[in-house]
């Protein structure tokens, strides 16, 4: 399949963005992301099983990120 912007912007994450195992999945590395990188992907032949990983690590957060999201989820109980 060919990435579309469409494509990309229906599995961000919950929060709006993509993961780095995302890009992996699809062969950009995280480092190469800058300024019109998504341009640079639209186009980009896939694999069904890179887009499938793709979808499936829009839902896949490293230790780091996990702690962050339950921090601000106490936070905002707290203020309650």
């Amino acid at each position: 399949m060919k990435i579309t912007k469409e494509w990309l912007r229906a599995h961000k994450t919950p929060n709006g963005g993509w993961t780095k195992a995302q890009l992996a999945a699809i062969g950009f590395r995280w480092e190469d992301k800058s300024c019109g990188w998504v341009d640079r992907l639209v186009g980009k032949e896939i694999t069904d099983e890179q887009a499938q990983a793709f979808i499936a690590a829009a839902t896949t957060y490293t230790r780091s990120t996990l702690e962050m999201k339950q921090n601000r989820e106490r936070k905002a109980k707290a203020r309650t």
